[in-house]
């Protein structure tokens, strides 16, 4: 019988595999989430593409002493000084704002796909399953997934990666359809040389 017993692993720590924008075949996201790159053509993207900054003021007025607060999003250079007019006297003038990084974020659930939330690139590796999508991350991700599913005997401890798996994967009658597209993944790596 078949043992899986928890193992303490950081899938984030191994790159998210997506489908390149320019060849369709697989790309992947550096841990940190900075950079997509494809083996395969060469295409490459930094996620600095992707950030802008909110400019945010908070003062109060020179001229009446009102609260100003005011947010400017989507800006993608900084500015040395804005420009604000007070609401309540209608005094112009500018100052200099506080800056937050912003990344324009994509939803992951897009199209029924799942995507990484920065690029917006489609996992590499998912699939459906009786009307569930069924997904992974990385090689990692797909090693735990498969060692969990294929075992008999369950053991974990406390809240873990396995413990927030949707039941469509630890249900036994999916068992052998999940450990099939598994290994057709695995297959596809070995064949295009993608590991």
């Amino acid at each position: 019988m078949k043992r899986y017993q928890e193992k303490h692993v950081k899938i984030w720590e191994e790159g998210t595999w997506v489908v390149c924008p320019e060849c369709h075949n697989s790309a992947v996201i550096t841990p940190g989430g900075h950079l997509v790159h494809c083996c395969h053509c060469g295409y490459e993207k930094k996620s600095e593409n992707q950030l802008s900054f909110t400019a945010v003021i908070k003062l109060n007025c020179p001229n009446c002493g009102a609260t100003i607060h005011n947010e400017q999003h989507g800006i993608k250079n900084k500015m040395d000084k804005v420009f604000f007019k007070c609401p309540n006297c209608s005094f112009s003038s500018s100052t200099k704002p506080h800056y937050k990084e912003t990344y324009n974020l994509i939803n992951p659930n897009e199209d029924g796909l799942r995507r990484d939330c920065i690029f917006g690139l489609p996992y590499f590796f998912q699939e459906n399953v009786r009307e569930n999508l069924f997904w992974v991350k990385n090689t990692l991700h797909m090693k735990l997934i498969e060692d969990y599913v294929s075992s008999e005997l369950r053991e974990r401890k406390g809240m873990s990666l396995v413990a927030k798996l949707p039941s469509f994967i630890k249900s036994k009658k999916n068992r052998d359809m999940i450990l099939k597209i598994i290994h057709k993944w695995k297959n596809l790596i070995n064949e295009n040389h993608l590991s």
